[in-house]
């Protein structure tokens, strides 16, 4: 691999670290390397191994993004549209698909999302909905006034992600119930 690609690809890697709120040594941790290697691929120093990469997407990194600079991205899915005047937002377990009319390059506005949490005035907490084990990422907090949100049904019929949302909903209620800790 050329030094040009190796040190664009680090760049990259690092860019998409700190947007998933990783350290160096945390995401070491997390994929069982040590801090100088991460900063080894993060400098082009050193090139990722392909068990790397699939740790990094296991929580929640781009890969294709890392390696070429293209963002991934699903398939072109139809949604409702909602009325103009009165915007759709999501309600607590709705599903739901953002887009960012502002930033085309986010990575947030290119996912399904769950709504966990819609007491805030001002933003909704949702959690991505991946295929597979990546389906641990973070909930995020997602500005209403930066995003259009709609109607996530036939994106997850699309994508057949139904037993991955009904996870997520499930798995919202069980700790809901949880009792707190005295």
């Amino acid at each position: 691999m050329s030094q040009d690609i190796a040190i664009s690809i680090g760049k990259r890697l690092k860019s998409e670290r700190k947007a998933a709120g990783f350290l160096q040594h945390q995401l070491a941790t997390l994929c069982k390397i040590c801090r100088n290697s991460q900063s080894g691929y993060e400098v082009g120093d050193r090139t990722p191994t392909a068990e790397y990469l699939h740790e990094i997407h296991k929580h929640g990194l781009d890969i294709l993004y890392i390696l070429t600079g293209t963002r991934a991205c699903f398939p072109a899915i139809p949604t409702a549209s909602p009325e103009p005047e009165q915007p759709w937002i999501p309600k607590e377990d709705e599903s739901f698909v953002i887009r960012n009319p502002s930033n085309h390059q986010d990575g947030l506005s290119q996912l399904l999302y769950v709504c966990l949490d819609r007491s805030l005035p001002h933003h909704v907490i949702g959690r991505p909905i991946l295929p597979g084990p990546a389906n641990r990422i973070a909930p995020v907090l997602l500005p209403i006034a930066a995003y259009e949100f709609t109607p996530g049904d036939m994106a997850v019929k699309a994508m057949g992600l139904a037993d991955e949302v009904a996870n997520v909903v499930k798995l919202r209620h069980q700790n809901m119930n949880k009792p707190a800790d005295s």
